[in-house]
């Protein structure tokens, strides 16, 4: 999120974004990040999985700062279609309505969804986090480069069509915002979707499984 007004990704796979009631902030994590101001301010790809049909590991990485943990927040949102629903949607990375950090996959078809819960995360200072899957391990959660939890089981992970991208959408569940009718699943925890109030910066996502020094490295700019 280093260039104002313009979010490309700079990858093999051009997953290219637009944001809508953003700014650019100068005082990111690493050089400038992207600031969510309003409840219907977001950013969004249409770039997920981009993954091996055969080998669905995966994982994803950002930075955030938020202003405020009142009424929770989306940072992850998944979706088959633009508008944060479709026939499958939901949030991997969301927060509780007191402020906890919730990690969210599907795990039965595309209809069940798990979850985990992680730490309350302070606001106004900047946080690492991290997701990351694979067979052997499952879903696992880093804070800071510090392993946080997992899930209780391994095995596989449904991911849907791994040929036809989902929609990523960031610091928002829908680009229609807070607001939105979108339906979508969550967990047997409690979340609390819509608009997240802060600063995003270095999000990163991964056809592979990061190891712990590679979470280490990024956590430590």
């Amino acid at each position: 999120f280093d260039t104002t007004g313009i979010y490309n990704d700079y990858s093999v796979y051009l997953c290219n974004g637009i944001a809508s009631g953003t700014t650019a902030v100068s005082s990111g994590r690493v050089n400038q990040a992207i600031s969510f101001t309003s409840s219907t301010s977001y950013f969004q790809s249409q770039c997920f999985p981009k993954m091996r049909a055969s080998d669905q590991s995966f994982s994803f990485s950002l930075w955030i700062n938020p202003t405020s943990m009142t009424g929770g927040g989306t940072l992850v949102h998944l979706s088959s279609n633009l508008y944060g629903n479709g026939s499958t949607c939901y949030d991997p990375l969301v927060f509780t309505s007191s402020g906890a950090l919730v990690s969210q996959w599907i795990t039965t078809g595309p209809t069940s969804v798990s979850n985990v819960e992680g730490p309350v995360i302070s606001a106004n200072t900047w946080t690492h986090i991290a997701v990351v899957y694979g067979s052997t391990n499952g879903v696992r959660l880093f804070i800071n480069g510090q392993f946080s939890t997992s899930s209780p089981n391994a095995g596989s992970l449904n991911l849907a069509d791994p040929n036809n991208p989902w929609y990523i959408t960031l610091g928002n569940k829908s680009p229609l915002g807070s607001s939105a009718s979108v339906n979508c699943l969550s967990g047997s925890i409690s979340i609390s979707s819509g608009g997240f109030s802060g600063s995003i910066d270095e999000f990163r996502l991964y056809n592979r499984e990061l190891n712990n020094q590679e979470i280490c490295v990024l956590a430590n700019p």
